[in-house]
């Protein structure tokens, strides 16, 4: 408090000990008075805060945009929905997730599809991975984070693979992975990776 006084004093309750140190303090100099530290933890916090406004406000504006690419998508029974323009399919949605699947997908390979992505919705993923790119907005400046939200997302991937292929049994095994083989193909492109 004494560096922010306009003229510092101390009140000790012994009259001739506060007119000694205070005649004995200097002026205040309020620009020097100032921690260094004190400034880099605000332009710190200031620099983070923006990171995660930024990274919540893109997320925001990519739903957005999706569900603007979904307005025509065709209602097949439950939660099920076909939709034009799709690459790959996806569950959107918190409390009632929906499962969008693109349009032109074989018989077989919607049927594999469905039990993937209705894995997901069993097991929560959808909140799992929401609450994760919560997190992530957090830690965005840590480069740690960003490769446990990655390796998480082809973990989930991957476990939902192989309940899928256990429920279906391994006879099915080829023509599961042919589905997704032929899925992944058309969704990642040169130069075209997608996050959803």
């Amino acid at each position: 408090d004494l560096g922010l006084q306009a003229a510092p004093s101390i009140d000790s309750a012994v009259r001739l000990v506060d007119r000694a140190v205070g005649g004995a303090l200097p002026a205040a100099a309020p620009a020097a008075s100032a921690n260094p530290v004190q400034i880099w933890l605000t332009a710190g916090a200031w620099l983070w805060l923006a990171g995660m406004a930024v990274m919540l406000l893109r997320s925001a504006a990519s739903v957005l945009r999706l569900k603007r690419q979904l307005r025509g998508a065709v209602p097949v029974g439950g939660n099920l929905y076909r939709a034009e323009g799709l690459q790959t399919p996806f569950v959107l949605g918190l409390l009632r997730p929906k499962i969008y699947l693109p349009a032109g997908l074989a018989q077989e390979e919607a049927r594999h599809i469905l039990l993937h992505e209705q894995t997901h919705i069993r097991r929560g993923d959808h909140l799992v991975k929401l609450l994760a790119y919560l997190l992530l907005c957090l830690h965005w400046f840590n480069p740690l984070a960003w490769v446990a939200f990655l390796l998480m997302g082809a973990d989930m991937e991957m476990s939902c693979d192989e309940r899928v292929l256990a429920r279906l049994g391994t006879e099915t095994k080829k023509a599961y992975s042919l589905s997704l083989l032929s899925l992944a193909s058309d969704a990642i492109m040169p130069g075209d990776i997608q996050i959803l």
